[in-house]
């Protein structure tokens, strides 16, 4: 996808993963190609009905395991996390977690900011997982 904002700078959208297709993906990253520098989007689906939070989390988890696996190395995760200049000192996640009265079931929306890299996407979600593991319903 092309658009241009404002400033008249060629801006191209491409989807660089989706699970478990690209048509009906539970996550997608994609990637927003500037002039200058790229972003990146992380999008979960939070209308995933789930009996119990542990599920979902345990679903989450898959997801970030699939994301992993398709886009690095163990090795080349690892290093890259070792070598990460950059130490969250505090960070709040932005989660809401949603009983559903009619199905019976739980709901996670995990609402992601922009990332600069896929280190920082794959970090955040990772993250975003251990806080939701602290939260008893």
């Amino acid at each position: 996808m092309k658009k241009t904002n404002n400033y008249k700078e060629v801006i191209f959208i491409e989807l660089i993963f989706a699970y478990p297709s690209a048509t009906q993906n539970d996550i997608a990253i994609y990637k927003e190609k500037r002039d200058t520098f790229d972003l990146y989007y992380l999008s979960i689906e939070g209308y995933i009905f789930h009996e119990t939070l542990q599920d979902g989390i345990n679903y989450l988890e898959h997801l970030k395991n699939k994301f992993k696996e398709e886009i690095f190395t163990d090795k080349e995760i690892n290093t890259q996390i070792k070598n990460n200049s950059k130490k969250i000192m505090y960070k709040n996640y932005n989660i809401e977690i949603v009983y559903d009265d009619f199905e019976k079931d739980i709901m996670i929306f995990l609402y992601p900011p922009i990332f600069i890299n896929l280190l920082e996407t794959y970090i955040w979600l990772d993250g975003a997982i251990e806080q939701l593991k602290t939260i008893e319903v």
